[in-house]
């Protein structure tokens, strides 16, 4: 399950204390990608192309939750309102999209890309979260903590619980462009 915004109250024990679990504030785009494999040109590693395995573009008050990578990964609204409008996706605090996951998205090594702008970052404020924690052992969230940015990502097959990341000093009403990019090798999570 990818939720963006909004998590149901079942299956979200994680780490740390979770309180808070919805978005406050506005998405411009949320794009995830599984990492471009690299070839080698004259002994140099050079990234191959690739294209988006899921791409929200909230750009059309009548295509909420499309997907417009082309793969049909198209979002239901959950519980409550979002309202899309002039390009952004605005979460009020109750609500938010949520797809089951395709085997294109699953864990392994991937890139996942939002731009938001958020209007609370007190408490614990996820935005983006797949495989739930608590629902297997395979996951990652992002999530806005008392100011911070932070990243966590957790496999079965690395043999230690989550790995994570974060930034701090971050701003309400303000936007943001997060760039995540993960490996089983390493974690790293770009901001602006």
């Amino acid at each position: 399950l990818l939720v963006i915004g909004y998590k149901s109250s079942c299956c979200m024990e994680g780490p740390g204390q979770f309180e808070g679990m919805t978005t406050s504030g506005s998405y411009d785009q949320v794009r995830i990608s599984n990492i471009p494999r690299y070839k080698k040109v004259d002994s140099v590693e050079v990234s191959a192309d690739s294209n988006w395995v899921v791409d929200y573009e909230f750009n059309d008050p009548q295509n909420a939750g499309r997907d417009f990578s082309g793969n049909n990964y198209h979002a239901v609204l959950a519980d409550g309102e979002v309202t899309i409008d002039s390009g952004l996706a605005y979460f009020d605090g109750s609500s938010g999209l949520r797809l089951a996951e395709g085997k294109n998205i699953r864990l392994g090594d991937f890139v996942v890309e939002a731009r938001v702008y958020p209007e609370n970052v007190s408490g614990f404020r996820n935005i983006l979260v797949t495989e739930p924690p608590g629902y297997g052992p395979d996951g990652w969230i992002f999530r806005f903590e008392n100011g911070s940015l932070s990243f966590y990502v957790r496999d079965a097959d690395w043999n230690s619980d989550w790995k994570s990341v974060s930034v701090d000093n971050i701003q309400t009403n303000q936007w943001y462009d997060l760039r995540v990019e993960c490996t089983s090798k390493s974690v790293r999570l770009f901001l602006n």
